[in-house]
């Protein structure tokens, strides 16, 4: 797994229909598109409901201690599995978190780019 930056970008649902239909347009007309890979919020209060303090925590107990099960991960931040295994798996929506045979592994680096 190579995790290293998450690029978080905070656009109106508009401008990023926008995006997606100029990318469209450029692939039919045989444009080479350049590729972009960020996860896109509507506003940063959406960012902070999926970001919260917990889920910043348990990125930062990965970093630290590498645990290989979530169980470990719930342990290791003594939560309750139940509520650990939820925030892994929104965390892991999002790609701010990596999950496979070999265990979790947490981006490194979230950086947020605004619009305005």
């Amino acid at each position: 797994m190579k995790l290293k930056k998450v690029n978080i970008e905070i656009k109106s649902d508009a401008e990023i229909f926008n995006e997606v239909a100029e990318v469209m347009e450029n692939i039919a007309a045989g444009k080479k598109v350049k590729k972009h890979r960020a996860v896109s919020f509507d506003s940063l209060d959406h960012f902070r409901s999926i970001i919260t303090p917990e889920r910043l925590r348990l990125l930062s107990i990965i970093r630290k201690h590498s645990p290989k099960t979530i169980y470990q991960l719930a342990k290791l931040a003594k939560r309750d599995y139940a509520n650990v295994h939820r925030d892994v798996a929104v965390l892991e929506r999002f790609d701010f978190l990596e999950r496979d045979k070999k265990g979790l592994e947490s981006c490194e680096k979230i950086e947020i780019g605004i619009t305005v």
